[in-house]
């Protein structure tokens, strides 16, 4: 299973557009998929789910969707220059082994022209300390508001690219 991460808890988010586009691009593969927000983690998530405590909501969270997925596509939108905190409390909160020899693709999403560039990067980083096969190629998607209209990806080129990089991620 492939599951797609839309790395951000703020409500009303562009980059869940993304990440949906993605996951209907993986459906359109006939790849099994699964999306998940970090909208629905617990509310209390920050303080009651790291260092060995977990509710059965987060449990839930991580017995269905993070440890039967083999692929994971992180959509990480920009935040202060990097990424959103909260999936750094997301990867922490789940023990490292879980993480091991899975395989990720990254998507970073930015109003600025830099699609994201140092805060995948910097997920990258993380991601390879937890051992996890991350595809070489990254995709950055930059002035994300200008590639909408009413709420859809319209700009061909960006579409274009998110299909190529599902197929080379399937592959991967």
């Amino acid at each position: 299973m492939i599951t797609v991460i839309n790395a951000t808890n703020r409500e009303g988010n562009l980059s869940q557009i993304f990440s949906r586009h993605i996951q209907l691009e993986l459906n359109r593969m006939e790849h099994i998929s699964h999306y998940y927000t970090l909208e629905g983690l617990p509310r209390d998530f920050a303080f009651a789910e790291l260092y060995g405590k977990r509710s059965p909501e987060f449990m839930e969270i991580i017995d269905k969707i993070i440890v039967p997925s083999e692929k994971v596509v992180f959509v990480v939108p920009e935040y202060n220059g990097s990424y959103a905190g909260i999936l750094k409390m997301f990867l922490e909160a789940i023990s490292p082994k879980i993480w091991n020899h899975k395989k990720a693709a990254v998507v970073g999403i930015a109003s600025g022209r830099g699609g994201n560039l140092i805060g995948i990067d910097q997920l990258v980083t993380v991601l390879n300390y937890l051992q996890v096969n991350v595809m070489p190629q990254r995709l950055p998607i930059s002035r994300i508001e200008d590639l909408l209209i009413d709420g859809e990806i319209k700009d061909e080129t960006t579409l274009k690219l998110i299909s190529q990089f599902v197929d080379r991620f399937v592959k991967f």
